[in-house]
């Protein structure tokens, strides 16, 4: 999640001051989310963060699904010499 909402915040050209003031969400968590170090955020910071990013609490999970997809048929994918 962290990963999709960082690229959020480089494409919306927002800084973690900015999301700070638009969320009320404390700097020092912003930059845990959003470097990942927050595995399971609180789902109130989720929706606050995808708010100020533009996009809807669910469009950030469906993101999310999408990129574990991703990731895991990547993982899965075997290589023949």
């Amino acid at each position: 999640m962290g990963k999709i909402l960082s690229e959020l915040k480089e494409t919306r050209g927002k800084t973690c001051r900015k999301l700070k003031a638009e969320t009320g969400i404390p700097n020092s968590t912003i930059v845990a989310i959003l470097n990942g170090r927050t595995l399971e955020p609180d789902i109130m910071n989720e929706a606050a963060l995808a708010h100020a990013l533009g996009i809807t609490a669910d469009e950030l999970y469906w993101r999310v699904k999408l990129a574990q997809e991703k990731e895991e048929e990547a993982d899965s994918v075997v290589l023949i010499p």
